[in-house]
Parts: C-alpha cells; structure tokens; sequence
C-alpha cells in the first residue's frame, strides 16, 4: 500500500468569495458642505462613504443611516454602524473633500461631539482631516484626534488641527467608525486660525 503524505491528501486552496464592492470615495464640493448633516436618504447631503480598502472591507457589512438620536446641541446626528463580526478591524467612514485654496497658510482645525457602543479596545469612532497636494506622487497631511478610537457611550468633543501648506490641492474631513458597534457624530465645526 503507497504512502499517503499529509500535501498528498489536501485540496487545492481557493479564495474566500468577495461580495460586489461598490467604488466609495469622498464627495468632491466646491466648499465644505452640510456640517449640519442635514439629509433624507440615510447619508446626509454632500457627504460620501468610504472604506479603507482593505480585503475585509467589503466582507463585514456597516449601515450608515441618518440617527434618530440628536446631537448633543439638538441638531442632526449621523450614525455608522457594524454587527459583531470575528475581525475586528475594519473602517467605514462619510467624507468630504473641498478645494484648500482658501485655507493655504491657516491653521484648520475641525471638531465634532461623537460617542460609540464599541466593544473592544482599537474599535470606535474618530475624525480624520486630510490635505492632499498637488500631484499624484505627494504624499499627504494626516491629522488624528490623540488617543485613538472614542470607546465612550457619552457625547464626547473633539478637535484636530493641520496647517494648510501652500502647495495644498484639496482637504478632505471624514467621519470614521473603526470595528465592531455603532458610532454617532454630530455638531461638526470647521474653522481657520
């Protein structure tokens, strides 16, 4: 009787099946646009989803819907959220990009009142400003709010600031919901020092 060797035995690998992954990118305005987050068909106006485009992205399905909860001041939230899933990682975000010509050479900072139901340490929400220069090959300007994801239930404030170069193409402020659970923003401000 021949001997069967364990590489003898096994089966041909094969790729986990991908679902159809719709292209998402940032809503490109001529200003920025709808900070109340005003809307009526889930995403609010002037905003677009964005993924990390990373493979599991388009595996672990997040809902982006217009929040029934208000804003800390009363205004409209925005909600994203993510059923539990094994990876815990992951990033579903709304943004927006505007033209940085009227912010070269200012400090801008952009804040927003946030909380999240995020199990798991890593996992929350966040803002994210981005200035993208001229040219395909520069690199861009990357501003996080210290401290990671948000974990907190409570409405919680916070801000993050970029100095706007001079060779500035386009800024892009987006709303991120990172992992597993439900992430609320709302009361979004954007100014120039």
């Amino acid at each position: 009787m021949p001997r069967i060797f364990p590489s003898e035995s096994t089966t041909a690998a094969r790729g986990n099946p991908r679902s159809a992954k719709k292209e998402t990118e940032a809503t490109a305005n001529g200003e920025p646009t709808n900070l109340a987050l005003a809307g009526s068909n889930g995403i609010p106006n002037g905003w677009g989803e964005i993924d990390s485009g990373l493979p599991t992205a388009d595996r672990y399905f997040f809902a982006v819907a217009l929040a029934d909860e208000p804003s800390p001041s009363g205004g409209k939230a925005v909600r994203i959220t993510r059923p539990s899933s094994p990876v815990a990682w992951g990033d579903r975000a709304l943004g927006q990009s505007f033209p940085a010509a009227p912010w070269r050479g200012k400090r801008l900072t952009f804040s927003a009142s946030m909380r999240a139901d995020a199990p798991r340490i890593g996992t929350g929400t966040q803002i994210l400003l981005e200035v993208l220069p001229k040219g395909e090959d520069a690199k861009s300007i990357v501003a996080l709010q210290a401290g990671g994801p948000l974990r907190s239930p409570q409405w919680t404030r916070c801000s993050i600031a970029i100095d706007v170069p001079a060779d500035a193409e386009r800024i892009q402020i987006s709303l991120v919901m990172t992992g597993d659970g439900a992430g609320l923003f709302g009361d979004l401000t954007l100014a120039a020092d």
